[in-house]
């Protein structure tokens, strides 16, 4: 080796002085009315209870998502999971909130047949020769008394989704994260959502519906706190969201107006301004995601 590497004794001593990390401590700010829903749901000791939280604001969601995982710690939880509806959404939420979520699939699914999941394994498989089940996991790694706060939650329905050649335990999501979590045990979750947004498959199916959770974990252990709709906007894309919001609360839904604004909305009435906005909006490579969105609507259809 002192052939190979020679050198001399090393006998200097260097001293290097490491600053005090400065740790700038985040406090989140939510409305009274949430907060106090919140820490009483946490408050519980019986557990076995779903929280659902919905505002259409996603400064409101991801407010809500940070103070519950806070918070949490001081109710005496022993395990905290933050799950979104797939890593894709995870990725977004972390970008947008520097929040780390796990995606459900990746948590729930991929796991050895257990018991009671295949019971007509064999009849299914009759059926179903082609397409591959993946079962779902054991939920021995999620404590008994674990919080579980679901982000997006209006994404995650019970809609029967497959395909020819796969399909993920049930195939409906929603219930299969019942089924995972177990209703008879002392785990609590909450869902976070907006109840305005489109969803894959059925407004009923979706885990921000009331009546659905009820029928699969049972309606006395659901708590619920939507927020309110903010009127103050009067132009732009917000005033337009505002009013769909209002629309879909009142369920009327054919009585759209579009205040164009040549900023947030603009009306493109010729071909070649047409062209020429697509391309400057959309002609970037495919890994980016839009940042723009084009909607097309004809009288001819109304």
């Amino acid at each position: 080796m002192k052939s190979i590497f020679p050198a001399g004794k090393w006998i200097k001593n260097i001293e290097i002085s490491i600053p005090e990390p400065i740790i700038e401590k985040q406090i989140t700010e939510i409305d009274n009315d949430v907060e106090k829903s919140i820490v009483e749901f946490l408050k519980e000791e019986e557990g076995g209870s779903i929280l659902v939280l919905e505002s259409m604001n996603v400064e409101d969601r991801d407010a809500w998502l940070r103070f519950i995982a806070n918070e949490a710690v001081n109710h005496n939880i022993p395990q905290i999971e933050k799950w979104s509806h797939s890593a894709r959404i995870s990725k977004k939420i972390q970008k947008r909130s520097n929040i780390e979520t796990e995606g459900i699939y990746s948590v729930i699914y991929g796991g050895s047949d257990i018991e009671g999941q295949n019971e007509d394994a064999e009849k299914e498989e009759q059926e179903e020769e082609l397409q591959e089940v993946i079962p779902l996991k054991s939920s021995k790694d999620i404590d008994e008394k674990a919080l579980v706060i679901i982000a997006e939650a209006h994404l995650v329905s019970r809609s029967l989704s497959q395909s020819e050649l796969l399909r993920f335990g049930s195939g409906r999501l929603l219930e299969d994260i019942v089924k995972f979590l177990n209703p008879e045990s002392k785990r609590k979750i909450v869902f976070i959502g907006d109840p305005y947004s489109l969803t894959f498959g059925k407004d009923e199916d979706t885990a921000l519906n009331q009546e659905t959770l009820s029928e699969l974990y049972g309606k006395e252990k659901i708590r619920h706190y939507r927020k309110p709709i903010d009127n103050d906007y009067s132009d732009g894309k917000e005033k337009l969201r505002t009013d769909l919001a209002n629309s879909i609360e009142s369920s009327l839904f054919n009585n759209l107006n579009y205040s164009f604004d040549q900023t947030a909305l603009i009306d493109l009435k010729d071909d070649n301004q047409r062209s020429q906005n697509l391309h400057s909006w959309f002609a970037k490579p495919f890994s980016n995601e839009p940042d723009n969105a084009v909607l097309f609507y004809s009288k001819k259809i109304v």
